[in-house]
């Protein structure tokens, strides 16, 4: 059997995920805007027409490629409501936690998609920034906020910073890993859900605490 018989044998929603899944592959290593149509059809091996026949333009298929990154997250960590407890916030912080570096650590592609979309400022993208800025970092503005009116967390901290803080870690922490390739820490188990540990604590009014403690 050729690779063309293979290749005609794809339903259409599996040709799809094969452009978006080599698009995320070049657009990682290159950058949105020095990708082309042509460089996409290659790395498929397809006519680049094809390429049109499912996005019809190139801003179709970036706007394909974030939305395929933002769906996976959404998919793993699930409704993003504004928890009722903090028990429920931390769970959710943790559940992002483990897929925000089982993901990055997995595959850099993601988060470097992400670098090149915030470093070039891409435009035309509009759907997809506000996908990303509707998502995770408001409900984690959100739960901050809710933090501090209901729980125990600082009424002085900056909620814009504090949620810059948390996600920077992780980005931090991959970035470290991908230069020094500190591929053993990767695997150390007494690393989980370590941010989420560090963030809370920071959030957390001790004084208060340390009066409940002591009545």
């Amino acid at each position: 059997m050729t690779d063309d018989t293979a290749r005609k044998r794809l339903t259409g929603t599996e040709r799809k995920e094969l452009i978006i899944q080599n698009t995320i592959d070049l657009v990682s290593e290159k950058g949105f805007k020095s990708v082309t149509t042509k460089d996409i059809a290659n790395r498929c091996q397809v006519n680049e027409a094809l390429i049109f026949q499912h996005f019809t333009t190139k801003q179709g298929l970036m706007n394909a490629v974030v939305n395929d990154i933002l769906n996976r997250r959404t998919a793993f960590i699930g409704e993003m409501t504004t928890p009722s407890t903090e028990e429920e916030f931390i769970e959710k912080l943790n559940l992002y936690e483990d897929y925000f570096l089982s993901h990055n650590l997995g595959n850099p592609a993601y988060l470097k998609i992400i670098l090149y979309y915030i470093l070039e400022q891409y435009p035309d993208l509009p759907e997809a920034g506000r996908q990303i800025d509707e998502t995770f970092q408001n409900w984690l503005h959100d739960a901050i906020e809710k933090g501090k009116r209901e729980w125990r967390y600082r009424k002085d901290i900056d909620t814009e910073i504090a949620v810059s803080f948390f996600i920077g870690g992780f980005i931090y922490y991959i970035l470290k890993k991908a230069l020094m390739e500190e591929t053993q820490l990767c695997k150390d188990n007494h690393a989980e859900h370590q941010f989420v540990k560090i963030f809370i604590h920071s959030l957390c009014d001790h004084s208060k605490a340390d009066k409940r403690t002591m009545k």
